[in-house]
């Protein structure tokens, strides 16, 4: 069974890999408060939540009016896994990358929430990735999820502010 939870603020996954082994998981306003401890005066492009395997990991990307910023934490642990900067191509430079990518973090229903929300589309399938993204003006989460015999996704894109469904993606 797989399932997805808030306690106390923190996410709570059971995966089904580790049917006995619940983990929690920072809250996406936290993951977005340590990425913009490491990189302040940075916007945020995007952020995905993944389990890698091995554990549960934000990916956190970034940008500047110079450079671009790429931060992989634990999820639960919040030890820093990976860092890289690079410098922005001339075109993107000057703030121009950053006003077209840049996500509002202002105002994000959880990821609980948003999970919640995208399982009424979901039936049968359960989540395996979450990411928060920009897409035209809005802020975005899309959610994947795969079906238990794991032959078939689907990806359910939400506001990331007022939680209306977007749309629905199914991959076979």
């Amino acid at each position: 069974m797989y399932g997805i939870m808030v306690m106390k603020g923190e996410i709570s996954m059971k995966m089904q890999v580790y049917p006995q082994e619940s983990v929690k998981v920072i809250s996406i306003n936290e993951a977005i408060e340590l990425y913009l401890a490491k990189f302040p005066n940075t916007s945020l492009e995007e952020i995905e939540l993944e389990f890698d395997g091995a554990r549960y990991k934000y990916e956190c990307y970034g940008v500047d009016d110079s450079q671009k910023y790429y931060f992989v934490f634990n999820a639960v642990t919040k030890t820093p896994l990976k860092e890289n900067t690079k410098p922005l191509k001339e075109k993107e430079a000057n703030g121009v990358r950053r006003q077209r990518k840049a996500i509002d973090t202002d105002n994000l229903i959880s990821l609980e929430e948003a999970t919640n929300i995208a399982k009424e589309h979901a039936a049968g399938f359960r989540p395996f990735e979450w990411s928060l993204e920009r897409s035209g003006d809005l802020t975005v989460y899309e959610i994947e999820w795969v079906d238990a015999s794991g032959d078939k996704e689907m990806e359910v894109k939400l506001n990331a502010q007022t939680g209306d469904l977007i749309e629905i993606e199914f991959a076979h």
